[in-house]
């Protein structure tokens, strides 16, 4: 029987519930009630999972609440379970995932943004591709669009997986890239970093790397996805299965828009994470994928990055270099993408 739709204020019986369900969905939102019904027409289309849906409010003060009571009250699928978590004070959306998230033990995890858009098929596709999984991968990815990067721009322009890059998964739908060696070729060559909106994690590995310090900011999903990366390494679907919204008040483009606290993050994750291993050397490729475009937009950030980066006495001489050789050397990757690409 299923449990009835309420709200969860004993986050121990999330533990319960979730050990029900195979995949458990995160609906983190705030002031966003204008969307939450079409999450909830995307996600009865994936009629062959169980699924639990969790809509957790971060203090809005729209009308979201009152919809998320209606969505989880008027549920009639049952291989769905709606419960929703009101937060009593304005959490944020990091800290929000992060305390909920610890309690999931359902087989899978997948974060959907209130604002975005997925195809119900990234739920099935993704379930059952981990499902068959015989490299033990850490999770599986999509290619996304987004607002600003559309479907047909990304279909003409070979945005984000260029075919002629790749030949490996010519003819393929995905690839599993598990060796360091093999995501670094394909990182750098198409100079991608996972992240978006179309991650399906296992449970039990996003539990060993939900432990990031909140320094890292809006940073945090994509160092969490390449730490990840680096030990059980991923699936790839090329197919367009996400989109996601570029908004000016999203989180992490206010974090972005700020360098300081961008580069900040980028120096603690080199602090943190870089080594003279290949593990270190694929950290410290990764890393530089994220900065760089930023980075060669103009003079003055080149000179910025480097000033700040040398005024990192806790960052050794050692991890300076080797960040600085591997921005080098990307920076011809970058250029070469951008060339195909436009």
């Amino acid at each position: 029987m299923q449990l009835k739709q309420k709200e969860i204020k004993d986050f121990e019986t999330i533990k319960e519930i979730s050990k029900k369900s195979e995949l458990t969905v995160i609906v983190p939102n705030y002031n966003h009630g204008i969307y939450l019904k079409k999450i909830r027409d995307n996600l009865k289309k994936a009629t062959s999972i169980k699924i639990l849906i969790i809509m957790v409010d971060d203090c809005s003060t729209d009308d979201s609440r009152d919809i998320i009571k209606d969505i989880c009250n008027n549920n009639n699928n049952n291989n769905h379970n709606y419960q929703y978590i009101f937060n009593t004070k304005n959490l944020g959306v990091i800290e929000s995932i992060k305390r909920i998230s610890k309690m999931i033990e359902s087989k899978y995890l997948f974060f959907y943004s209130a604002d975005d858009n997925i195809e119900y098929e990234l739920l099935e596709k993704g379930v059952s591709a981990l499902n068959n999984d015989e490299e033990n991968v850490g999770y599986f990815i999509s290619s996304v669009i987004s607002n600003v990067v559309t479907k047909e721009f990304s279909k003409k322009k070979g945005h984000p997986i260029n075919l002629r890059y790749v030949n490996w998964i010519k003819n393929k739908k995905s690839i599993t890239l598990k060796e360091i060696k093999n995501i670094m070729m394909f990182q750098l060559l198409l100079q991608y970093i996972p992240g978006g909106n179309t991650i399906i994690y296992k449970t039990k590995v996003f539990h060993e790397f939900n432990k990031q310090p909140s320094i890292y900011g809006g940073l945090i999903d994509l160092f969490t996805n390449i730490l990840i990366a680096s030990k059980y390494g991923y699936i790839f679907d090329y197919r367009y299965l996400g989109e996601f919204q570029i908004t000016e008040s999203s989180y992490s483009s206010k974090q972005r828009r700020s360098s300081k606290e961008f580069i900040n993050s980028i120096f603690c994750f080199v602090e943190n994470e870089l080594d003279t291993s290949k593990r270190g050397l694929f950290i410290s490729i990764s890393t530089s994928i994220i900065v760089l475009p930023w980075v060669i937009k103009s003079k003055n950030n080149i000179l910025q990055l480097i000033r700040l980066l040398f005024k990192k006495s806790n960052i050794s001489l050692t991890k300076k270099l080797i960040f600085i050789i591997t921005l080098l050397v990307n920076i011809p990757f970058l250029l070469a993408n951008r060339l195909v690409l436009h």
